[in-house]
């Protein structure tokens, strides 16, 4: 059994779990085997074939000689009986992601889309009016000489080094969760991957800097008068 349903079963290496009217004992776990949907179990394929009353088998996992092609060996299989179906490990891995695809990820593709846009939108809503806050220590730079480009060098720099700060804060919560969901909900878990951090990190920093620049234009167009006047 995975580990994650002994974990949520209170279950552990000896004890006995009952499966279509019969009692198995466990004698191993694995990890990574459950998700949102089910969890993969293994047993003898006799017994399995003993609780479902025939010698039925759903499929069989070939080791191909190092001389042989893989390809070739499906095709020959496949030629040989219309009733079989031989896929290579790249072919029967596309197809089962496929299958879980199907029933449940579109969905949290969904949920994970919008939660990041949500992120962006607020991310960006907090540096633009963060930015506005400050029109007048950007109108006092402008009157003591100031160019344009330096103060958007400024408000570019506080607003990388701000989204730096809160990327990492981020980074610390997800890995913290990842940690911790498993043990509260079994088959649920998050995980970092180098390619979604670097794509999150790349759109915060452009939506991030777009969004304090916008209100930088405008400073720049600002009377350094209308500052000590206000």
């Amino acid at each position: 059994l995975d580990e994650a349903i002994t974990r949520s079963q209170n279950l552990k290496l000896g004890d006995e779990v009952e499966i279509l009217g019969q009692t198995f004992t466990i004698v191993g776990l694995t990890r990574g085997l459950t998700n949102i949907v089910n969890s993969i179990s293994f047993i003898h394929i006799e017994d399995f074939q003993a609780l479902r009353g025939g010698e039925a088998v759903s499929y069989a996992l070939l080791d191909v000689a190092a001389d042989k092609n893989v390809n070739e060996v499906a095709a020959e299989i496949n030629g040989r009986n219309d009733h079989v179906l031989a896929l290579t490990t790249a072919e029967f891995s596309r197809e089962e992601r496929q299958i879980i695809k199907d029933m449940s990820v579109e969905i949290l593709n969904i949920m994970n889309l919008s939660g990041f846009l949500i992120g962006l939108a607020v991310m960006a809503l907090t540096l633009y009016t963060g930015t506005l806050r400050k029109w007048q220590e950007y109108g006092v730079l402008k009157a003591v000489g100031a160019k344009n480009k330096h103060l958007y060098t400024v408000v570019t720099a506080q607003a990388v080094m701000s989204l730096l700060g809160g990327f990492v804060v981020a980074i610390v919560l997800v890995w913290l969760l990842g940690q911790i969901v498993p043990l509260i909900v079994p088959g649920m878990g998050l995980a970092l991957t180098q390619t979604g951090v670097t794509r999150v990190l790349a759109a915060s920093v452009i939506i991030g800097v777009v969004s304090a620049l916008l209100p930088a234009w405008q400073l720049a167009k600002l009377d350094p008068a209308q500052v000590f006047r206000g």
